[in-house]
């Protein structure tokens, strides 16, 4: 697979996980691919990957249970985290608040 990621390899393990749990593809309790599993399919150092799964740790998107792996955490919040996180990037962009409740609306209505 060929993945287009500039910034480090660990951030991208981070992210494409995150994104996974945040949108429910990953759910509560569901273990996380090997470390060697997914070094194998990225095609990047085992080290990073436990580096971007130490990330979700931090992050409180996983737990880990020693020799048994990673899973899921509960994800109550993490949708609201991700609106939050989306919110701030239209923000960043110069977006109103106006703007953006306008642009819910809209989506809304259809």
């Amino acid at each position: 697979m060929i993945y287009d990621f500039s910034g480090p390899l660990y951030l991208f393990v981070f992210d494409y996980f995150k994104n996974l749990i945040e949108k429910g593809a990953l759910k509560e309790n569901e273990p996380l691919p090997s470390v060697r599993d997914v070094a194998i399919s990225f095609g990047i150092n085992p080290n990073t990957v436990v580096k971007g799964y130490k990330e979700l740790l931090d992050k409180g998107y996983i737990y880990s249970f020693e020799r048994k792996g990673f899973f899921v955490k509960k994800t109550s919040n993490t949708k609201i985290d991700f609106l939050n996180d989306e919110i701030q990037k239209l923000i960043l962009l110069g977006y109103s608040k106006e703007d953006i409740i306008n642009a819910i609306e809209k989506v809304d209505k259809k």
